[in-house]
C-alpha cells in the first residue's frame, strides 16, 4: 500500500497495539517526505526494541506522542537519529525513581541525537539530577527548538516537598490571580 501511494505526506496512527512486526514495517515504509505519527499507541517490549533499531537506522516515525512505550529501551534508537522530530513522553504512574531513570535515559540519548526538534517532558518529575542531565545534554544538541516542561513539577503532588495551598482569595476578591478557585500546588525551591 505504501509503495502504491507515493503522494502520501502524513500517516497518523492512533491508539494501536504494536508489536515488533508493526514497528519493523514502519521502518520499511518510511521515506523522505513522509511524516509518520504515532499517537498514544501501545508497544510491546519486542516492539520497543524493534522501534529502537528502526530509529537507529534513521527510519520509522517522525513523531511519538504519549505512546505507552519503554522510553529507556527506546533511548538507544534516539542516539544519532535524525528522523524523529518530536517526542512527547507518556503519562507515568511509576515511582519517582522510575521516572528519574526515564528522564536520565532521554537526556543521555539527547547528547547524541541529531534531529529532535520538540521534546515534551510534561508530567515528569524533574529532580536536581535530571535537571542537570537535561541541561548538560542541551549543550551538544543543536536542533532542539522546544523543551516543554510544563506541569513537570505538578505531576508528583504526593511528594513531601509539595505543599497543597488552599486558595483563600487573598488577592482582594474570591478568585485567585488567574480566576481559578481550585487548590494550587507550590514547590519550595
Amino acid at each position: 500500500l505504501m509503495e502504491q501511494c507515493q503522494s502520501l505526506k502524513v500517516l497518523p496512527l492512533t491508539h494501536l497495539d504494536m508489536d515488533e512486526n508493526h514497528c519493523r514495517e514502519l521502518g520499511v515504509s518510511s521515506r523522505p517526505g513522509l511524516e509518520i505519527v504515532l499517537n498514544q499507541c501501545t508497544l510491546t517490549h519486542a516492539g520497543t526494541s524493534a522501534l529502537s533499531e528502526v530509529l537507529g537506522r534513521n527510519q520509522g516515525p517522525t513523531k511519538l506522542n504519549r505512546c505507552d512505550i519503554d522510553i529507556s529501551g527506546l533511548a538507544d534508537g534516539l542516539r544519532g537519529n535524525s528522523r524523529l522530530k518530536s517526542l512527547r513522553t507518556p503519562y507515568s504512574s511509576g515511582s519517582r525513581e522510575f521516572v528519574n531513570r526515564l528522564v536520565l535515559a532521554i537526556a543521555s540519548a539527547l547528547r547524541e541525537n541529531k534531529g529532535l526538534v520538540d521534546l515534551n517532558l510534561d508530567f515528569c518529575w524533574v529532580s536536581d539530577e535530571t535537571w542537570h542531565a537535561i541541561c548538560d545534554s542541551l549543550k551538544t544538541h543543536l536542533t532542539l527548538e522546544v523543551l516543554d516542561l510544563s506541569n513537570a513539577l505538578y505531576g508528583w503532588c504526593d511528594d513531601p516537598g509539595f505543599h497543597r495551598v488552599q486558595d483563600t482569595g487573598t488577592l482582594g476578591n474570591d478568585e485567585s490571580e488567574f480566576g481559578d478557585t481550585h487548590n494550587a500546588f507550590v514547590y519550595p525551591f
